[in-house]
């Protein structure tokens, strides 16, 4: 028997497919079921048979029927049109090995890296606070002072880049305790007792009345005091104690002597830094306030998201009903709203014109605005009583009208809003009438994307798997980070005995400022893991993206849906991670490499915005920022769909991409049509399912719904705390759902195609598309399968 090549792929031998017409047909059996084939072996129903076994079969049926055919020939000898297997292939190789090799070299530097820097530190400055000396606050001599303190917090923030590289640039000393009172040295004379007793000055610093002052200036004690709770042995100010209006006005003329160069510094200093410090305690107490009410109702929001877990599988299970309806729907909303701001701006601007009654131009708005937001009426509203300010008691209202009413009364304004509604209207018009088949035939592929979902449910709870992971990596990086920083920060050492000390104390001139690693060693190892990080989280992603494809590759390619297996999504997994890793890290080096780039030139960027009349290098920076955004958005493109590709035949990530884009090139406007109304589409899902869901938890904690009485909210500072962040972690849920929901839908859209490609509905190439999806796209089979 001349045997064809094990290895080569085959078609099913089911009833009905192309290998098992031509052998009946040859026959000359017409189709008729011969009662001595043995069935089981026969029919191989997952497309992964065995071609010496199919062939042995044939051969026994044909020598069986070779008197009702009248051929000499046997059916090993006949040859085919195709051999191509359809759908997930079986026998697979590794691809693109090498890429996985550079991968798991790149992993193996990275934590290299993170070791080196380890040795070089002490692994208790990374975990424990220490202060500026390199003493671990609450260990050894210091075990009696476990808290760090900062002498000017606000210099943390002011330069975020020194902070990283440097640490912050502010003294800081063990304390035994944080402040548990605001103020500022200097302030008030009413406050000199209070400054003298809860001074904190570095070690070895003893300060009276007649000096404290002048060591604030030097840096050698703290100028501003705030009340502090411990957050990971850091004092962090807690409570907003602003300066009240009696304090500034005692201190608003006066003049405080120092040190400094002209002897006197006046009062205009420590009242602008009292105000900027008054809107850094703002913030901090609204973010204390609302942290408090995330801890209170940490338990309700996790059972709220089980509930946002639920209404997002329903609307998924009825996508494939209502997909349609929510399409035309939504853009018949659109023209309607479309419509009502062409008709309301029009109608503004001519009661404007005829009344005559607000001359305000669009030119004058900068100046506007900046009178909106001058400090002097900022702080009209910053400005509280005595007692402890609450957030709530801001007139927002009356800010927010005060800010908008000026551009509601510019005719330019209405005038703009009426031609873009009026371009809008007359594009959703062009659109909807041009390409209303397409969009007919897009929701034709999401709806079937349903089906396939609803088939394989448990590829809706795989997005866990790489969250963790995700998850995982960032810790990594995190702890990365803060051991490169904390290497990288110059401290105080014993050129003798290379323990840590301070020059204030020392007698002899052994202390002396030591950094570990050169600047540039440091912005290398920040870059280094930065890159790492990019790199490894979109292997993650490349992983989910190719792990579905081939589950829904696997729907797609199976003429009876009921053979699909129970374990589709952990074979499609196995596949992935035996033989598609180095493709998975090829694809997402190239997506790595670009955003990166994108990152160092907004960094530049940002540097560059010191220099504001340097036109000609901000136009090109801006140039380079939108040519790699478009490139970075058309390489995640060409990778999803050749992620597809490989998840269906195994190729290599370049063959595959190859493939794909053929593929999509062919079909442009249809893959075009298709990724704007299913973004659009799972946009309003989304969004519909975080209503949904916060709509039952605005109504439960705001007691509006009496025969439910979860626990007690009254108790909570703002109860739009809590909804807020359950609103962004149900979006963030409903987001991962979703997110499976569009790989099916590009899966089945690719497989399509590549079944409109190959086949061509006759009796050797039927097609595999379901019968619904096959009527909606006017293609058919000649024979019923």
């Amino acid at each position: 028997m001349g045997q064809r090549n094990k290895s080569s792929p085959t078609r099913s031998s089911n009833p009905g497919s192309p290998l098992y017409n031509k052998a009946i047909m040859y026959a000359g059996l017409q189709q008729q079921q011969p009662p001595f084939i043995n069935k089981k072996r026969l029919l191989a129903r997952h497309y992964y048979g065995d071609i010496i076994r199919v062939e042995n079969d044939m051969n026994e049926f044909y020598d069986a029927n070779r008197h009702r055919s009248g051929s000499s020939k046997r059916f090993s000898e006949f040859t085919f049109e195709s051999t191509r297997q359809f759908g997930p292939t079986k026998q697979r190789r590794c691809t693109d090995c090498g890429c996985l090799f550079i991968f798991i070299l790149f992993l193996g530097v990275w934590a290299s890296l993170i070791v080196y820097f380890l040795n070089h530190v002490n692994i208790e400055q990374v975990v424990f606070p220490s202060d500026s000396f390199g003493n671990v606050c609450g260990k050894g001599e210091f075990s009696d002072r476990p808290y760090l303190y900062f002498f000017n917090i606000l210099k943390c923030a002011a330069d975020i880049e020194g902070t990283i590289i440097d640490g912050c640039n502010t003294p800081q000393v063990c304390v035994k305790e944080c402040p548990n009172i605001t103020f500022s040295v200097g302030a008030s004379n009413e406050m000199r007792h209070i400054e003298l007793e809860h001074a904190i000055c570095q070690y070895g610093i003893w300060p009276n009345r007649n000096n404290l002052y002048q060591l604030t200036q030097k840096e050698l004690c703290a100028k501003y005091y705030f009340k502090s709770d411990s957050v990971g042995g850091r004092c962090i100010p807690s409570i907003l104690h602003l300066i009240n209006d009696r304090l500034f006005d005692e201190i608003r003329n006066q003049s405080i002597k120092d040190d400094s160069s002209d002897g006197s510094v006046t009062a205009e200093e420590i009242v602008e830094s009292n105000k900027a410090i008054s809107k850094l305690m703002q913030a901090l107490t609204l973010a204390n306030h609302l942290i408090t009410d995330i801890i209170r109702t940490w338990k309700w929001i996790a059972i709220g998201l089980i509930l946002t877990m639920f209404i997002a599988f329903l609307w998924i299970s009825f996508m494939q009903w209502i997909a349609r309806y929510m399409v035309w729907v939504s853009i018949i909303a659109l023209f309607i709203l479309n419509s009502l701001v062409l008709y309301y701006s029009v109608d503004q601007y001519l009661d404007l014109v005829n009344n005559k009654s607000n001359k305000t131009d669009l030119a004058d708005l900068n100046s506007i605005m900046a009178k909106v937001v001058h400090p002097n009426e900022a702080h009209r509203y910053l400005r509280t009583s005595r007692r402890e300010p609450d957030m709530m008691d801001f007139d927002f209202k009356s800010l927010l009208k005060d800010s908008l009413e000026p551009y509601l009364g510019s005719t330019k304004l209405w005038i703009i809003l009426a031609v873009v509604a009026g371009i809008g209207l007359l594009v959703l018009t062009m659109i909807t009438f041009c390409l209303c088949n397409r969009i007919r035939l897009a929701v034709a592929v999401i709806e079937e994307a349903s089906k396939a979902v609803n088939n394989t449910k448990s590829t809706l709870m795989f997005p866990l798997v790489p969250f963790t992971l995700k998850v995982a990596i960032l810790t990594f990086a995190l702890f990365a980070f803060v051991t490169i920083s904390t290497g990288s920060q110059a401290r105080y050492r014993n050129q003798l005995t290379g323990t840590a000390c301070s020059p204030l104390t020392e007698i002899d001139n052994n202390c002396t400022k030591i950094r570990p690693f050169d600047r540039s060693l440091v912005y290398l190892a920040h870059g280094f893991n930065l890159f790492a990080l990019i790199w490894v989280l979109y292997f993650i992603s490349g992983l989910f993206y190719v792990t579905l494809s081939g589950v829904f590759a696997d729907y797609y390619w199976t003429r009876d849906k009921r053979d699909i297996s129970f374990f589709v999504l952990l074979n499609s997994f196995g596949r992935c991670i035996f033989y598609h890793l180095g493709s998975i890290a090829f694809g997402s080096l190239l997506i790595a490499i670009v955003r990166f780039i994108r990152i160092i030139l907004e960094y530049i960027d940002q540097k560059c915005k010191k220099y504001p009349n340097n036109v000609i290098s901000r136009f090109f920076m801006g140039c380079c920022k939108c040519c790699l955004w478009c490139l970075e958005k058309f390489i995640k493109f060409i990778n999803k769909n050749a992620y597809i590709m490989l998840a269906v035949h195994g190729k290599s990530f370049c063959s595959s991409a190859h493939d794909a884009f053929q593929l999509i090139f062919s079909n442009g406007m249809r893959a075009l049509v298709l990724e704007c109304l299913s973004a659009f589409l799972l946009f309003l899902s989304k969004l519909a399912v975080t209503f949904i869901s916060g709509l039952i938890a605005f109504l439960i904690i705001t007691n509006q719904i009496e025969f439910v009485h979860l626990g007690d909210f009254d108790d909570l500072n703002y109860y739009w705390g809590p909804l807020g962040v359950y609103l962004i972690l149900s979006y963030i849920l409903a987001s991962s759902f979703f997110n499976v929901y569009d790989v099916a839908v590009d899966t089945i859209f690719l497989s399509y195609l590549e079944d409109c490609h190959i086949n061509d509905g006759s009796n050797e190439r039927p097609y595999y598309m379901t019968k619904s999806l096959a009527k909606v796209f006017g293609r058919k089979n000649n024979q019923a399968h």
